[in-house]
């Protein structure tokens, strides 16, 4: 069995903006959105 630390990827500044700019993190037009 693999060890569970192993499966782990290291979520780096880039990897997170790379994520938001895919639009994997959608956003709120604003904190009234009624779709929150």
């Amino acid at each position: 069995m693999a060890n569970r630390e192993s499966t782990f990827i290291e979520i780096t500044p880039e990897v997170l903006l790379k994520a938001y700019a895919c639009g994997i993190f959608p956003m709120a037009e604003s904190a009234d959105d009624p779709a929150l």
